[in-house]
């Protein structure tokens, strides 16, 4: 059990140490102003939070028997976790998949490869459903919103600010190894099988099926999954 232990915090520790340089190379990737200049700055100024939720909360991490509290920081992707009273980073990464169980909501954090504008970047997403043909996933954002000048006497200076975003589906079938975005509607899933599309539009039909709805999507993806 001892050997166990011990092997479960050098794994946390190899993780958050790659993790902490990553870190800091993302954010040398933002430019001129990062947002950690930004913050230092304006932190008084800016309403919202970088996190999806606030408290940190217990998770488990991969197969690692210890829990730790943690938290999602939805504007940089990644997550803080709290470690011998240390703060310590985990972010995406190509080379490696990392898995984040939030105990108490059951809520499920996986990395993906997803495709930006044509190019693959690995980010964080919340595992909606999974099977051996199909992922289905969501994708929670913090934006930060500049501040605003009057445009005209009678208005007034809007603070800068931290606003979450509407969560994005994201869709990934068989045959393929990343994901893309999805809008929920029967035309869109329907086209996104592809050459399964005509099984998709049966099984819709036949089982009455509204895509619109998160659960009915769940269940068409299942039944897919059982061709």
């Amino acid at each position: 059990m001892k050997k166990m232990k011990h092997t479960a915090v050098l794994l946390l520790l190899s993780i958050t140490f790659l993790a902490n340089g990553q870190n800091e190379a993302y954010f040398s990737q933002e430019g001129g102003n990062s947002f950690l200049s930004i913050k230092q700055k304006f932190d008084k100024k800016i309403k919202g939070s970088l996190f999806v939720n606030d408290n940190f909360e217990l998770v488990k991490i991969d197969d690692v028997p210890q829990q730790y509290p943690a938290r999602y920081n939805g504007y940089t992707d990644n997550f803080e976790v709290e470690h011998k009273g240390a703060v310590k980073y985990i972010v995406p990464s190509g080379e490696s998949n990392v898995q984040i169980h939030f105990i108490a909501s059951n809520k499920v954090y996986k990395t993906f490869k997803h495709d930006v504008n044509g190019s693959e970047k690995t980010g964080f997403f919340v595992v909606v459903s999974s099977g051996k043909n199909h992922d289905l996933v969501i994708k929670e954002q913090v934006i930060y919103v500049e501040g605003q000048e009057p445009k005209t006497p009678y208005e007034k200076y809007k603070n800068p600010e931290l606003k979450r975003t509407k969560d994005v589906y994201y869709l990934k079938l068989k045959g393929s190894d990343v994901l893309n975005k999805i809008k929920l509607k029967n035309k869109d899933i329907i086209d996104f099988f592809g050459d399964d599309s005509g099984i998709a539009s049966t099984l819709i039909k036949k089982n009455k099926l509204n895509v619109k709805d998160e659960k009915d999507l769940v269940q068409l993806l299942k039944l897919y999954d059982n061709q």
